[in-house]
């Protein structure tokens, strides 16, 4: 019978919805899905786990933050019909996204982890056996990733399947890969060993700074640092575009604090980690990514991450010039952001479709990007 058992952990009180004489006792595998507000979307997240065709145990722990849809009813529901695999995890504070990530992904009790969140989905029933059966055959590897597709809100694929070549082998993915983003691993591609994650989850890891706005590119980072990864050059799940994503891709202002953490992370990355071969790589690589910082900081009116890029250069032994102290003007003036929303909406998609970039002289990339492209 399924039972509430109450919870205490580093966060607080908590509530588990288990069936403990039903449940799974030694699964292979755990799927961590945290979910808030997603429910249009997370009946076919769950299906996609439950219709996977494997050949070894698993179970499914959802961790639902208090959302005020029916994610949380419709969770349960699924719990009441297949109690042998699915934990709910959830409490009457709301933790935020990272904070109940590491709660759920503690919680898992299978070898390997697996991660899908509630508005994503694996439409391919043999995502799971392939990648644990490269995870037994090489235990050297952390994690396995693959290639993914784009759907809308609705479930319609809307962008080419990303970094997908099924008529290719799996690459390797190390720790400049995901610096650099030559390789994009998304979360709900991806197998990790447990262990390892747990490794980089806890302690003085870059997993340990819960005010940025991303969680899964530090772990990826920390991983990196346990081991290599395998990248499947085929289509193994599929990437939501949902209105309440975390990254909020129909925001220009929630995509630029996006990139400008992405950005960060890496910076702090090289603080402890190098880059393999020439230190000056290390270095190089820090003021690109202070730069970009910086100017991400002028758009969104950010003077005191401004004046810390600023800092780092001249820690870095960069030269501070006119373009540098303009960001910093420009980050001062109390402007009213919300006007990159109009730019963005009105003028950007014009700009970009005659091929101009207004800051690539600066950050290497555009700021304003397709409002059908995802990070």
């Amino acid at each position: 019978m399924t039972q509430s058992c109450n919870r205490q952990d580093h966060w607080g009180a908590y509530t588990e919805l288990v069936d403990p004489d039903r449940l799974v006792q030694d699964p292979l595998v755990s799927v961590v899905m945290i979910t808030y507000n997603h429910g249009p979307y997370i009946g076919q997240a769950i299906e996609g786990v439950l219709t996977q065709e494997t050949d070894f145990p698993m179970e499914l722990i959802i961790g639902e933050d208090c959302s005020t849809d029916r994610t949380r009813e419709i969770a349960l529901e699924f719990q009441q019909r297949h109690p042998e695999m699915i934990r709910v995890l959830f409490a009457e504070k709301n933790l935020g996204m990272l904070k109940n990530f590491q709660r759920t992904t503690l919680a898992a009790r299978g070898k390997y982890m697996a991660f899908c969140e509630g508005d994503d989905w694996w439409h391919r029933k043999d995502k799971l056996q392939l990648q644990v059966d490269t995870l037994r055959a090489d235990e050297s590897l952390v994690g396995v990733a693959g290639g993914i597709r784009d759907i809308s809100a609705e479930g319609e694929i809307i962008a080419p399947e990303k970094q997908s070549n099924s008529g290719l082998p799996p690459i390797r993915v190390e720790y400049q890969d995901h610096i650099f983003h030559t390789v994009i691993c998304y979360t709900c591609s991806v197998v990790a060993r447990t262990d390892a994650v747990r490794r980089a989850l806890l302690g003085d890891t870059l997993c340990s700074d819960h005010s940025q706005p991303m969680g899964d590119h530090p772990l990826w980072l920390e991983l990196s640092q346990l081991g290599q990864m395998v990248y499947f050059r085929e289509t193994l799940a599929s990437y939501r575009h949902s209105p309440n994503s975390a990254s909020r891709q129909g925001d220009p202002l929630r995509t630029a604090y996006f990139e400008m953490s992405f950005f960060d992370i890496n910076f702090r990355a090289l603080q402890r980690y190098a880059l393999p071969g020439d230190p000056i790589k290390t270095s190089r690589a820090q003021v690109r990514f202070a730069r970009q910082i910086l100017l991400h900081a002028a758009w969104l009116g950010e003077a005191k991450v401004a004046m810390n890029q600023l800092k780092r250069l001249r820690r870095l032994g960069e030269t501070v010039g006119w373009r540098e102290v303009n960001c910093l003007f420009l980050a001062s003036i109390p402007l009213p952001r919300s006007w990159l929303r109009s730019v963005y909406t009105r003028i950007a998609p014009q700009l970009e479709r005659k091929g101009l970039n207004l800051i690539k002289r600066f950050a290497g990339q555009p700021l304003f990007k397709p409002r059908d492209e995802k990070q």
